[in-house]
């Protein structure tokens, strides 16, 4: 029999918003692996999440800036916020800054450097985070 528990915690980080040029400016991070949270507070009230996992914060924030022409969901995301803000929308980062994993009652910080570890952990955000009031963006 195989016991398990997963904890994490979701740390505000900034605010995505947009530069002079009309493109998307993201907070600053360290590279590095993690898991991250768009949070969005939409100008009627309503709220939408998009959760994802990546070796490298810097890199995938660049390419939502950046979207490359054979980089649907990048592509989509950064439409996609381009046009909440436009709309007056606000969209937060939020990143886990600690998590832990529980099996059969040893519990140890969760190595975000596997890729295992970080889809179990995105896994269990969006599936825990499913509230049918907040509209998911994870297709």
């Amino acid at each position: 029999e195989l016991k398990g528990t997963l904890r994490l915690a979701w740390t505000t980080w900034g605010a995505v918003k947009m530069d002079s040029a009309g493109k998307l400016r993201f907070p600053v991070f360290s590279g590095g692996p993690g898991l991250y949270r768009f949070s969005i507070q939409k100008v009627d009230g309503s709220r939408a999440v998009y959760i994802g996992e990546i070796d490298d914060l810097t890199r995938r924030f660049s390419h939502y800036r950046n979207p490359g022409p054979s980089q649907p969901t990048n592509q989509r995301l950064n439409f996609l916020c381009k046009k909440l803000l436009t709309e007056g929308a606000k969209i937060e980062i939020d990143v886990i800054d600690e998590a832990w994993i529980d099996l059969n009652g040893s519990e140890t910080r969760a190595n975000f450097y596997s890729k295992n570890m970080r889809r179990l952990f995105e896994h269990f955000a969006l599936t825990a985070g499913g509230s049918h009031e907040i509209e998911s963006l994870n297709k």
